[in-house]
Parts: C-alpha cells; sequence; structure tokens
C-alpha cells in the first residue's frame, strides 16, 4: 500500500499543475512581441501575472528562496575550495547556476566591512578610555602590565618644529603639557578639540577655517572618523578591482584576451580574500582565545589561493605562473597601500 503523500507536497504538485495549464500565448505588455512561454524573446520580461490568487504568491516566493539558497551555498563553496573555477564557468557559458559575480562581492564586502566597523568600534572605545598616569599607559590586562612610555610624556611644547609636510598646518602651538595631565586618551582629545576651537576663533582664511573644523570633529568623534575611513576604504576597493584586472591584462597581453575576462578573474580573487578576511573576524567574535597562528595560515592561503586559480585559469605551465605570480602580487601590494593610504587621507580631509 502506497504511503500518502504529505498535504503540503500535494498543495505544490496541485500549484505546479496549475502553472503549466496557464501558459496561453500572450501579447507582452512591455514591447508587444506575441509569444507562448513565460518570458518575452524579444525583452526578456517575465510572464508572471501578479494579479492572481495569493496561493501562487506564496509559491513564488518561496521558490526564489530555495533557487536563492541553492546557488548562493553552492557558489561559495565552489569559490572556497576550486580557485579559478567560477571563473571558467562563467566563459564557458554556465552562469545560471551559480550567483553573479559582482553581486558576491557587493554581499562579501558588506559583511566584511561591517564587522571592521564593529571591531574598530570596539578597539576603539577600549583605546579612548584607556588611562594614562603621569605619561604612561597600561598595556594588556592583569595578568601583563606592561608599562610603555606613552608618546605624550616626549612630546614638544610646540608641533610646529616636526609639521613639516606640505598641506598640513604649521602654526597649531598646541599646549601639549595641558594634554600631559589628561586622565585618558579621550579627554586628551577633547583638550585638543577645545585648543583648536580657540585657534578658529582668530582665523580668517576660508581653507584654513575648514580644515580647523574637520580637525576639531575628528577629535571630538574618532569614531565618526573611523567610520569615514572604512567607507572610503571601501570605496577605494571598487576603484582595485579593474586595476588589477589591467595588471593581469599587462602579465598575459600575449595571450590577447579581452579585458572582461581578467576583470572577472578580479572579481572572484577578490571575493576569496573578502570570505577570509570575514571567517578571521568570525573566529575572533566567537572564541575568547584565538592564536595568531591561525589568521597567519589564513593569509597565507589567500596567497597559495591566487597562485592556484592563476594556474587553473589561464593554464600556463607552473614555473611561468609562479615568476607572474610573484611579479603581480608585488606590484598590487604597492598599488593596494597605496590607493588605502590616499583613502585614508582624504577620509582625514589632510590632502
Amino acid at each position: 500500500m502506497a504511503l500518502k503523500q504529505p498535504r503540503i507536497q500535494q498543495w505544490f504538485k496541485s500549484v505546479r499543475k496549475k502553472e503549466k495549464q496557464e501558459s496561453p500565448e500572450i501579447t507582452c505588455g512591455n514591447c508587444q512581441t506575441f509569444y507562448k512561454g513565460h518570458y518575452c524573446p524579444e525583452c526578456g520580461q517575465p510572464a508572471k501575472e501578479f494579479d492572481r490568487p495569493f496561493s501562487f504568491v506564496i509559491y513564488d516566493f518561496l521558490g526564489n528562496i530555495t533557487a536563492f539558497d541553492s546557488r548562493f551555498f553552492n557558489t561559495f563553496w565552489k569559490l572556497a575550495t576550486r580557485p579559478g573555477f567560477l571563473t571558467k564557468e562563467f566563459f564557458a557559458g554556465r552562469r545560471i547556476r551559480y550567483s553573479p559575480p559582482f553581486r558576491n562581492f557587493i554581499f562579501l564586502s558588506f559583511v566584511m566591512f561591517l564587522l571592521l566597523q564593529y571591531f574598530t568600534d570596539k578597539g576603539l572605545s577600549k583605546a579612548l578610555e584607556n588611562d594614562i598616569n603621569k605619561g604612561k599607559v597600561l598595556l594588556g590586562n592583569g595578568k601583563n602590565e606592561t608599562l610603555r612610555d606613552s608618546l605624550l610624556l616626549n612630546m614638544p611644547q610646540n608641533l610646529d618644529s616636526i609639521l613639516a609636510v606640505e598641506g598640513v598646518e604649521k602654526d597649531f602651538n598646541f599646549d601639549f603639557a595641558t594634554l600631559r595631565d589628561s586622565n585618558n586618551l579621550k579627554s586628551s582629545l577633547l583638550e585638543l578639540a577645545d585648543q583648536l576651537e580657540n585657534k578658529l576663533e582668530k582665523i580668517t582664511d576660508p581653507k584654513k577655517r575648514k580644515k580647523y573644523q574637520t580637525y576639531i570633529r575628528l577629535c571630538r568623534s574618532p569614531e565618526q572618523a573611523m567610520a569615514r575611513i572604512l567607507k572610503y576604504i571601501s570605496y577605494a576597493f571598487f576603484l582595485l578591482l579593474p586595476i588589477f584586472a589591467l595588471i593581469l591584462k599587462l602579465f598575459y597581453i600575449r595571450r590577447k584576451q579581452h579585458y572582461v575576462r581578467h576583470l572577472i578573474f578580479s572579481i572572484h580573487v577578490h571575493s576569496f580574500w573578502f570570505l577570509v578576511v570575514t571567517i578571521i573576524m568570525l573566529i575572533y567574535l566567537i572564541f575568547n582565545n584565538v592564536s595568531d597562528a591561525v589568521p597567519l595560515i589564513l593569509t597565507l592561503l589567500c596567497g597559495v589561493y591566487f597562485l592556484m586559480a592563476l594556474k587553473n585559469f589561464y593554464k600556463q605551465g607552473i614555473g611561468k605562473t609562479i615568476l607572474k605570480w610573484i611579479g603581480i602580487s608585488f606590484i598590487y601590494y604597492f598599488v593596494l597601500w597605496s590607493v588605502v593610504m590616499v583613502a585614508m587621507l582624504n577620509a582625514l580631509a589632510i590632502i
């Protein structure tokens, strides 16, 4: 005797049967093309009718969730375990079974910078509340009372002598003796902001006033400054995607491949790197005592992954691949930190 199917399965089967029956020849409301099927062959607009019983809407919603989950996990599993595979699949025309490359990058960058924001806020709050006792800052926990000389102890009375960078104001004349008497870093920054406000009252140059106002905001709200830095760095990584693809293009110029192939490869590699950084932060978030070897191993894994991705996607000999891997890594490392530093300086309105 056959077992009776659960009601939910019977309901889904009845809905599918109705959907198959309800596919007559229709006219596309967008481009007026006459066709039969689920999508217009000219403009691609789906033939779904949203003015229908609520059961159809529920079925469609559940179907989309199931499809998203299967593609989502399949994509990230392949991304993590098979270097270069998703890029090959993309240009082989097998794209519908995976999430779009740029969507993966957006999702991972959002999660990574969200966690970075949490950890930087937590670390900054702890640093701001650290006690400063007679020029000494207590570092570490109660078991490891390591004392280091504070920078405030050796700060000059006048900062003009050490501020010689072009574009940075040289006439601050801060009273660092007052700052040394502050209880913690937060109160020091507030005292610094008060000094800046006193000087601001005597400044008439609009450009100088704007800079001073920026410095005052940074001193009074360093959390906002850190959030601004992270925002600018996130913008910088969007710029780094095409730059990295351009470096790949130059190293594989004899292949005469279109730039878009290198760009998709760049998106997939950066997505994996973001995934590793996210995993590292999640480990620190979940576990209290994490060995320093864990982030080191995962960071080294990024380099190995990049090497394997180059070998699998561009299909050159291991010797040539290693040489190009070294060259690309060296150039990109320099470009990466240059772009990040410029982003940070722009975020702090220093340049």
